[in-house]
């Protein structure tokens, strides 16, 4: 399960510094490790909304953003406002390979197979199994 991944770190940081907005919390997190190339993941329901959420151009231009494309994902992703953003750099991926971690770049991760977990059970998940 994504939870138990070695290389996943679940973080108490909002909580920490009284903060709910992805800006926020990004910007905290390069402050806190600054050599971190991060990507900002999310699913598809996400990403159709993106446009709306507080600062989302400074967040394109703070890390790379991954989103988790659920079927019917090609009509989904092709009227994502997201997907209008002609400065952002749009990589669909079909399987795993290694990618460039840089803002301004998109990834559009198209499952065969759906998954159904929300990041909050994630992070149940992860916090009764420590």
């Amino acid at each position: 399960i994504v939870a138990q991944q070695p290389s996943i770190l679940v973080s108490t940081i909002e909580n920490d510094y009284g903060i709910n907005r992805t800006y926020d919390t990004l910007k905290i997190l390069k402050k806190c490790f600054p050599k971190t190339e991060f990507v900002w993941c999310t699913g598809m329901d996400n990403a159709l909304g993106f446009h709306r959420w507080y600062k989302w151009r400074d967040i394109l231009d703070m890390v790379a953003t991954a989103h988790i494309a659920r079927p019917p994902a090609p009509s989904l992703i092709r009227n994502c406002p997201l997907k209008r953003q002609s400065t952002q750099r749009h990589i669909y991926m079909r399987k795993s390979y290694p990618v460039e971690l840089s803002p301004r770049h998109t990834y559009w991760i198209m499952q065969r197979k759906m998954i159904d977990i929300s990041s909050t059970e994630i992070r149940e998940k992860s916090n009764k199994n420590q």
